[in-house]
């Protein structure tokens, strides 16, 4: 791409050539044919990896990998660790070509960042061995297939997420060239380092950045809020290169200037598909290798799960994920959820590809052979990595969950890759970018060669990898925290949301985790029969929440059929006594018939008032006369409509973000909208856990400095990304306030309630810190206040 470019929409006739291009080997010596040569290999094998219907290529590793012990462990950490080096080096050497060719799209914060991991490997190569010395080292060849599993998971998705001619060559001529540049420094990552150093071109940016003192920079270095702050950080100087090249002044006659904005334009383009697959190998890495950027540390007791789970309304999805370090992060954005199908897609082909892969044999992983007597090495015991999962990616789609031992390494880094692809994190960023490409596009291309979303089918997915140290680890973990669990339990899992509020009976369904731990309370049939008459009682109500008119102070409500209904009373009163009165006449001496009549006319009135007054509190007649009644509160819309307060406070907070509606107290703590009058509508109702879960609050307990506590994971409609983090860290809109209950109710609140719900007051605020994340929390007896 980088001998000719040209754009025929901006100017048929305009070609630049001899372009510099980024990720050039020229300083690693490499010829500029071998170079040639290698990026041919690498086209070939990106073109064949993702050409539809090509079947999912497995990660075959060598006999290192063979188990899935300890030890291989530690070496998939040393995989990711080589690779952040050699990203580094990339990111570094991107930054200097930037300043070289086009300092507007420099980003300082990367480069310094990608110098400081240079400066740290560099340091450490040249000190004496140190205390790691004795770690497992991945080999050369493992770190090339490494390569080639990561690429071709990341061209599988972004290739899944949007259509379009431009998108899939730049998507693809990006990924060779990034591709072969990581070999190249991973065959001599000690000199390719070094020289990628004191290659100092934007050297007067390189102003020292501090780390902090807890170590977590990688954490908050990719982290995003509500708004996507973060993203926009590493998006905004790309977007206004845009704009200033697309408002230049292609002037006919200035040839030199017209080839100026075509340059741009060469830039703008590699450097925007460059920095999202650089960002996607980020989000890769980080998990593997340990979120400290001064230390490594390898996965040896994790659980990682992935739901896309319907909440019931409206069949309105909701996506949450749980990483490795128990930090939980979600999305109920559309668009979101649309683009992660691609990972999920990928993630189903790698599960089938890695059922494939032979079983490794009893001795593999270790020097020993098979008339060696057995020795005890608990490096090179298998860690028991499961994976059960189910995923319908179309409403034909069985929600069966499977399980499947993965005794080989190779099989844990075929499906761990796609697993971690479908992070909030990576969709997010995902997601961005098309919609960056989009708006960036010229007119012309939008007409000739569009880039689009693609657009799929709806889809439920639930995806867990786990250890047996995992499971022994949380059984002693949980034994203090009795309505704690771990995301692959969570009720959320399957159609448990949607069976009612019966939440205390319905049967986590039994996995390999926990499966001879939980008693079945009710049979399969029993539970899918419940969730069936639930779902379509929720349709019935939905449609009949549809009619509901939102105002600032109010819900307003047809009430057609009620007030008809008295009126018609009334008036067979009335029109009853005159009846009386008329057909006594004079028959009864001394009595006046008509005070029959008149009786009738007041027992009407008394009905009429009394019907118009004992449902809610206020009531106008000019809409008593035209039907309808404006609610003030949730037990006065529930006894208008009938429909259970459980269900209109999950409506009201799932839809909150798309009415005018103003709620007050007393117990509006997790309404965003409130009003500062008295003039608000009431949530008079506790919210019980089962509407937190079926409106997409997740209620997340912590261990902070006064003891425990819980924090909300707030994935209502509209929140395009949000996750709850170890630390104390709650990924929000700078100076935004979230919800928190900064105390769990104790042995003698529960003595005092004499069996009754755990109340446990909510606040919204800043206030609250937390060390560690420890699951969600699902107390079907708690009330939330």
């Amino acid at each position: 791409m980088h001998t000719r470019f040209s754009l025929p929409v901006l100017d048929p006739g305009l070609v630049v050539e001899d372009l510099p291009t980024f990720d050039d080997l020229a300083e690693y010596a490499v010829e500029k044919e071998q170079q040639f040569r290698l990026w041919e290999l690498e086209v070939k094998r990106l073109f064949d990896a993702v050409q539809p219907g090509t079947p999912f290529q497995a990660f075959k590793g060598t006999e290192a990998l063979d188990v899935d012990s300890r030890r291989s462990y530690e070496i998939l950490s040393d995989l990711a660790d080589g690779l952040v080096v050699a990203l580094a080096v990339l990111e570094h050497d991107g930054q200097n070509f930037l300043v070289e060719h086009k300092k507007g799209l420099f980003q300082q914060r990367l480069f310094q960042r990608s110098r400081q991991t240079l400066e740290r490997f560099c340091d450490a190569e040249a000190d004496p061995p140190h205390s790691d010395s004795n770690q497992p080292k991945a080999s050369e060849e493992d770190r090339f297939r490494f390569v080639d599993h990561c690429t071709a998971v990341i061209a599988r998705v972004l290739l899944a997420a949007a259509e379009g001619r431009h998108w899939q060559i730049f998507i693809l001529t990006t990924l060779v060239k990034i591709s072969t540049k990581l070999k190249v420094v991973l065959a001599k990552p000690a000199h390719c380092a070094q020289v990628s150093f004191d290659n100092n071109t934007a050297g007067i940016y390189n102003e020292k950045l501090s780390i902090p003192d807890h170590g977590h920079r990688e954490r908050q270095q990719q982290a995003f809020n509500a708004t996507g702050s973060q993203r926009d950080a590493l998006m905004n100087p790309l977007l206004q290169s845009i704009l200033a090249a697309r408002g230049g002044q292609l002037d006919k006659s200035d040839y030199e200037g017209r080839k100026e904005v075509l340059k741009t334009f060469y830039f703008i383009q590699c450097t925007k598909y460059r920095l999202v697959i650089l960002q996607m190998f980020e989000y890769l890495m980080v998990p593997l290798r340990g979120r400290y950027r001064l230390v490594k540390s390898s996965l040896t007791s994790f659980e990682i799960c992935a739901m896309v789970y319907e909440t019931g309304f409206e069949q309105f999805r909701t996506m949450v994920f749980q990483d490795n370090d128990m930090d939980l992060s979600g999305s109920s954005d559309p668009g979101m959820i649309n683009f992660a199908y691609g990972a999920f897609e990928v993630l189903k082909e790698a599960i089938g590809a890695s059922r494939g892969l032979a079983a490794p044999p009893p001795n593999a992983g270790s020097n020993q052979t098979p008339s060696d007597p057995p020795e005890k090495d608990a490096t090179r015991e298998s860690a028991g990595t499961r994976l059960s999962w189910s995923i319908r990616m179309d409403e034909r789609g069985s929600q069966t969950v499977q399980e499947l031992n993965l005794p080989s390494m190779s099989q844990v880094i075929t499906v761990l890759i796609p697993l971690l692809m479908a992070r909030p994190q990576s969709i997010g960023q995902i997601s961005s970018f098309v919609n960056m490409v989009i708006f960036a596009d010229l007119d012309g291309n939008r007409q000739d060669n569009p880039v689009k979303p693609k657009t799929h089918d709806a889809y439920t997915a639930f995806v867990c990898l786990t250890t047996k140290g995992f499971v022994q680890n949380q059984q002693k973990a949980f034994a203090d925290h009795e309505h704690t669990t771990s995301l692959s339990h969570a009720l959320m899992r399957r159609t448990n949301v949607l069976a009612g509020d019966r939440i205390g009976v319905v049967r986590r369904t039994s996995s390999f985790a926990n499966a001879g731990q939980i008693a079945e309370a009710e049979d399969e049939a029993t539970i899918q029969s419940r969730v069936r008459a639930h779902q379509e009682e929720l349709k019935r109500v939905s449609a009949q929440m549809s009619d509901w008119v939102f105002e600032e102070t109010g819900i307003m409500v047809n009430t057609k059929l009620y007030v008809t209904s008295v009126m018609a009373a009334a008036t067979l009163l009335v029109c009853g006594g005159i009846s009386v009165g008329a057909s006594i006449g004079e028959r009864i001496t001394g009595v006046d018939p008509f005070n029959i009549a008149t009786f009738c006319w007041v027992l009407a009135a008394f009905v009429i008032l009394f019907c118009k007054t004992v449902r809610v509190h206020d009531w106008p007649w000019n809409d008593f006369f035209h039907r309808r009644v404006l609610c003030k509160s949730v037990t006065e819309l529930s006894s208008v409509t009938g429909v259970k307060p459980d269900l209109i406070l999950a409506k009201l907070l799932h839809d909150e973000s798309r009415t005018l509606l103003e709620t007050r107290g007393p117990y509006n703590c997790v309404f965003n909208r409130k009003s500062e009058s008295q003039d608000g509508f009431s949530i008079n109702v506790p919210i019980s856990t089962w509407t937190m879960l079926l409106s997409g609050l997740i209620m997340v307990e912590v261990e902070g400095e006064q003891g425990g506590g819980l924090v909300c994971l707030d994935l209502r409609r509209g929140t395009k990304l949000l996750s709850v983090e170890n630390l104390g860290s709650h990924d929000s809109k700078e100076g935004k306030k979230f919800i928190f209950c900064d105390r769990l109710p104790g042995q003698y609140e529960k003595t005092a309630s004499g069996g009754g719900p755990d109340r446990m007051q909510l606040k919204r605020g800043q206030e609250m810190v937390w060390m560690r994340t420890v699951g969600l929390y699902e107390n079907a007896n708690a009330e939330f206040v």
